[in-house]
This record gives structure tokens, sequence and C-alpha cells, in this order.
């Protein structure tokens, strides 16, 4: 299952090969980083996590990272997630076989995209 806050839960259920690939981690950042308080010691520790060891976290993980950013007014930063997110989450959905798994990014463009997009395009 994935989930957004403030979102509708879209429960994909991969076959295959694709049932191997452990998302916990996924998972539980995304968890973290949405229960924990703007500037709260534990959200600054994750982040820093997140942004030092950027290949051990997947697209959706650096999607709600822009937005963490959005917070703060740290629009920059925000806007490289964004985009790194965009990048990434769009190799992984052109390597995947499965349609739902490709139409979550554009769930997460919409959802994401509008703030940073008017931000860079300034």
């Amino acid at each position: 299952m994935f989930s957004m806050a403030h979102s509708k839960d879209i429960a994909i259920e991969p076959s295959g090969i694709y049932k191997t690939i452990d998302v916990r981690l996924m998972n539980d950042t995304i968890k973290t980083l949405q229960r924990s308080k703007p500037k709260s010691k534990s959200r600054i520790e994750l982040v820093k996590i997140i942004t030092d060891s950027p290949e051990n976290y997947a697209p959706p993980v650096f999607y709600l990272l822009s937005s963490v950013f959005l917070q703060e007014d740290k629009k920059d930063e925000a806007m490289f997630w964004f985009y790194a997110a965009q990048l990434r989450g769009r190799i992984d959905a052109n390597i995947c076989a499965e349609i739902p798994a490709r139409n979550i990014m554009d769930v997460l463009n919409e959802k994401f995209g509008p703030e940073i997009n008017q931000y860079a395009f300034k």
C-alpha cells in the first residue's frame, strides 16, 4: 500500500518479480516524514539521512521531501528534490511493466508539482 498525507490511498499489488521488491524503507520513511512536526529534531535528522544517502530511497520519498522543503520555504531544495523524484520515477516507471505503477507518477506529479513548477518557471 502506498500512501501520501491528505491523499487517497492507492493499493498497488505487484506481481511477478515485482513482488520481491522490499518497500518497507520507503513506506516507513514516508510515514515518519508525514507524522513528524516541522523543524522537529526527528524530521531534521531524517531529512539529513535522506539527502546524504538518496540512493537508498525510492522516488516517492523525494516527492514528499520536496514538500517538506516547501513547508520550510527552502524552494530551491524543494525544486531539486521534486525534479530528482520525477527523473528517477520516470526511469523506474518506464522499466516497470505494471501499468498501475506507471500511473502513480502522474498522481505524484499532480500532487506535488504545481507549486514547485510555479516557482521553477519564474
